[in-house]
């Protein structure tokens, strides 16, 4: 159970390291003198290097001894946010983000396999269940801690400190806790791999993963602007708003596992999205008043983390044998998703104003539910000439 526990821990530094900069961008702006567009590079720095490295690191470590890079990818993710703690500008600033996100790519697939290979097979839902836990934990609690003790001393480097605390913290339990374990090794080939990938199934889930998250993070990433009329720029009040965020996400992905084996999963991406668009449509109008905000936000973060949770099942469904890489490429998706949203937010708010930014948001869920409607008709239709030609 131990060493389960600092997998979470080293996964619950992820999860704080990318989100705890959403409630941080007004400060990092007001200390490097620069508008919140740019200070949103910070975001997408982690998130691009973390997407573009994961599926390299799940490919290519996967036959390496698994207790080394663990330990090497927490402290490169401490050693990023030290240095962005520490920088003078805000481009060595994004530069040390860019650095904790490689760290972070570097553990997380890792993590998963690792969580397999240390308990026996009937165990392994139950392993992985509680590193992913890490994860979700760090949107209610990780992140919200850090964007409180950041804003309440008038500080977002503490955010930074915080995170580079919880990896070191994570580095040390895995290497002192974690016994060697045995590397698995892959037989499958690159060729193979990309084939399995290329289906139009996988790549239209990989979509709707992807325009997805650039519509939730788009709200989520600058939050603190879109949030301002109920928090009054109180960093307080926003890390509260965000707290209750990120407990809806972790209970709608708990509660989303019944719900889909009950009705399946097409019910919940579809009624997913079309709830979360009409929600992002309205966000404008709903910013006025603490209750309703809390309700639209607990509502956004628990169908927001939900709709993942099917769609990571079809995917399984969709690449059984390669399920280990369209999980690892969904989650670059998620990420570059999150990257994406950083700069079209920025651009946004500067061409249409910052009041426009959850309607833009809307646009991309919408978008996301038309990708995974047409990729539903080509499956189906593919379906059916199969059946046609065997019969």
């Amino acid at each position: 159970m131990n060493r389960l526990l600092v997998l979470a821990l080293g996964m619950f530094s992820i999860g704080t390291g990318s989100f705890v900069m959403a409630g941080l961008l007004p400060e990092v702006a007001a200390s490097f003198n620069t508008s919140v567009g740019d200070a949103a590079s910070m975001i997408a720095a982690f998130a691009v290097a973390y997407a573009l490295v994961i599926p390299i690191a799940a490919i290519l470590l996967v036959n390496f001894s698994y207790k080394p890079i663990l330990v090497v990818g927490m402290l490169i993710l401490a050693a990023g946010h030290v240095f962005s703690a520490l920088a003078p500008t805000l481009e060595l600033a994004i530069a040390g983000r860019a650095m904790g996100g490689l760290g972070g790519a570097l553990f997380m697939p890792i993590a998963g396999a690792a969580a397999t290979a240390i308990v026996a097979q009937e165990h392994w839902g139950r392993s992985l269940a509680i590193i992913t836990a890490g994860l979700s934990a760090s949107t209610a609690i990780g992140a919200p801690l850090g964007i409180a003790l950041s804003t309440s001393f008038g500080d977002w480097r503490l955010g930074m400190w915080l995170v580079a605390a919880l990896a070191g913290a994570a580095a040390i339990g895995i290497g002192t806790l974690m016994e060697p374990i045995p590397r698995t090794v892959t037989k499958k080939r690159s060729r193979d791999l990309l084939a399995s990938v290329m289906k139009p199934a996988v790549l239209g889930l990989l979509g709707t993963t992807l325009f997805l998250m650039i519509g939730s993070y788009i709200v989520h990433t600058y939050a603190s602007v879109i949030l301002m009329p109920t928090t009054g720029g109180d960093g307080k009040t926003l890390a509260i708003l965000m707290a209750v965020w990120g407990v809806a996400a972790t209970l709608g992905t708990f509660f989303v596992v019944r719900l889909t084996d009950r009705w399946g999963t097409r019910p919940i991406i579809f009624f997913g999205l079309s709830i979360l668009s009409v929600n992002f449509l309205l966000l404008p109008y709903l910013t006025n008043s603490t209750f309703v905000s809390i309700l639209s936000l607990a509502l956004w973060g628990a169908i927001a983390w939900s709709c993942l949770v099917p769609l990571q099942h079809q995917l399984v469904k969709v690449a059984p044998t390669s399920a280990s890489i369209v999980l690892g490429l969904n989650t670059s998706a998620i990420y570059l998703g999150v990257s994406f949203s950083a700069s079209i937010g920025k651009h946004v708010s500067q061409t249409l104003g910052s009041e426009y930014l959850s309607i833009v948001a809307a646009g991309f869920t919408i978008l996301a539910l038309a990708i995974y409607e047409v990729h539903r008709i080509i499956v189906n239709r593919n379906l059916k000439m199969l059946s046609t030609l065997q019969g």
